[in-house]
């Protein structure tokens, strides 16, 4: 017997916009990023999206800011952690800001704010509506419950445990965000035309 065809229409691909910036270059989004939703996903300039990362953009907007990183298995927006109540959905806009950096396997619900050269440590779970401050430290497997803020300058570490991080100025952060860049530059194929053609008129 042959399979009956939906006569539902295709859900319309997640418009993607490319951030034009005089200071940077085009972003680098690998072949496999998984891009969902119907919000719209903005990315800066000279940012580099891994793949088999996931942009969720099911209950609100994504901006990735300038000379960002988001690495594989990371999920960004959407439901992404456990640490919602039962049968509540997260949403909102997710802000990742300039020079983040977010690694393998965090999860970053809807709603949340992360300043500029923030450290996402590995397997960090952010939720809904959380604001982490600039320039703050997660190390791997931080959970920062929904709601939260977490100042300036923050490192946290061990699970709870926090200190001042001020020791590590803007301008050295940036400058070792930049050398990743390039790296990964060379590394990664840069596929970003695709998620951009697959919906035309969300080319900036």
């Amino acid at each position: 017997m042959s399979k009956r065809q939906s006569l539902m229409p295709a859900a319309p691909p997640t418009p993607v916009h490319i951030v034009a910036n005089p200071r940077c270059r085009h972003p680098v989004m690998a072949d496999a990023v998984s891009i969902v939703g119907t919000f719209p996903v903005f990315v800066g300039g000279d940012s580099v999206i891994h793949p088999r990362c996931k942009l969720d953009a099911k209950t609100g907007p994504i901006k990735v800011g300038i000379r960002c990183i988001v690495e594989e298995r990371a999920v960004i927006g959407g439901s992404a952690t456990s640490l919602n109540r039962p049968g509540v959905t997260p949403e909102g806009t997710v802000k990742l800001g300039d020079y983040t950096s977010v690694e393998t396997g965090a999860l970053i619900d809807a709603g949340v704010t992360i300043s500029t050269g923030c450290h996402i440590g590995q397997k960090c779970q952010i939720g809904a509506g959380a604001v982490i401050g600039k320039y703050c430290a997660l190390s791997p497997r931080t959970i920062i419950q929904p709601g939260e803020k977490v100042p300036d300058y923050t490192v946290v570490y061990g699970g709870v445990r926090r200190r001042d991080g001020r020791d590590g100025s803007a301008v050295n952060r940036h400058k070792n965000q930049n050398y990743k860049l390039e790296t990964l530059r060379k590394l990664i194929p840069n596929m970003s035309d695709k998620y951009v053609q697959a919906n035309p008129q969300a080319a900036v």
